[in-house]
């Protein structure tokens, strides 16, 4: 059965041999269209947010939002009302 963690859970056994990014070693457009997605998409549909389980794909999602150029992209904190 297909379910919204399918593709999640194809691509964490694919993430399982230790590479950093979706194409190994190079930081590329399909990393970049991934977190953009993923962070779209989990927003507004929570039954698309990754299980705790799924170790390598929390692991890329926070090596690609660590970066300066993910982080540039982010809207900005808002400050919590007192």
């Amino acid at each position: 059965m297909i379910t919204p963690q399918t593709g999640l859970r194809f691509l964490d056994g694919a993430l399982a041999d230790g590479r950093p990014f979706l194409c190994g070693e190079r930081f590329t457009i399909v990393d970049i269209r991934f977190y953009v997605y993923y962070r779209f998409i989990s927003k507004i549909d929570k039954r698309q947010a990754v299980p705790a389980e799924l170790q390598h794909v929390h692991a890329l999602l926070e090596r690609v939002g660590a970066r300066e150029s993910a982080q540039a992209i982010l809207p900005p904190k808002r400050e919590k009302k007192k």
